[in-house]
This record gives C-alpha cells, structure tokens and sequence, in this order.
C-alpha cells in the first residue's frame, strides 16, 4: 500500500494469499486484476481503503462458504429462498383472487392473507 492509502493489483497476491490461506504463487497477476476490476468502484485501478474493505469482506464470506459449516448454511438459505418462492406464489395467488373461501365467510380471504403474511414475517426477524 502506499502512501495514499492505495493497492496496486500487484500488491494484492500476498493479502489475498494470507486472507484465504492460500499459497502467494498460487494466487496469479490475472486473478488480482481481476479483483481490482471488480472492486475499484472509482475505476483508478487502485483499490482505495473502503474498496479493499469490500474486498476483504468478499474473501473472508468466499472462505466461510468454502467450510463444511458456510456450505450447511448456505444449503439452509437455500432453501428457506425456495420456499419463500413457493410462499410468494401463493399469496400472488390469493391477492388476485385465485384462490377462494367459502361464500358465507366474505371476509375469510383477506383476513387469511393477512395472517399468513403476518405470520411470515414474524418467522423472520
């Protein structure tokens, strides 16, 4: 880094080498360049401090999903989006009037739409 707070993509192979424990040859010129490209968010082709903290954080979160723990965390995000998918359809569904309760009960749709919602997002936080 010099003075100005500043990285090279030259520079990156050992911070990246010791982020991810990965052997400084087995990081390459290109892959750093690469990383400079996708982080330099002024397009100087420096990294500045907040950029290299971006990437930083990028590297560390890559690194956890790499552990067998990040990969059963992952696979439960995963799923938990699947259904969220299936859940949106479904309210989708019954907003459009898709799906329809028994005439005696008029208000039976809307007050269950807003339970099931109510119920999801409680579920979430």
């Amino acid at each position: 880094m010099d003075r100005k707070g500043l990285l090279k993509p030259s520079q990156l192979a050992p911070v990246m080498a010791a982020i991810t424990a990965a052997e400084c040859c087995s990081v390459t010129e290109d892959q750093c360049s690469r990383f400079t490209q996708m982080f330099d968010l002024d397009g100087n082709g420096l990294l500045q401090q907040e950029e290299f903290v971006d990437f930083a954080r990028f590297l560390c979160t890559l690194g956890f999903l790499h552990t067998s723990y990040g990969k059963d965390a992952a696979a439960e995000v995963m799923r938990i989006l699947s259904d969220s998918r299936g859940i949106d359809d479904l309210l989708e569904l019954m907003a459009m009037g898709g799906i329809t309760c028994s005439k005696s009960c008029p208000t039976c749709q809307a007050g269950l739409l807003r339970n099931l919602k109510n119920c999801i997002l409680s579920s979430w936080h």
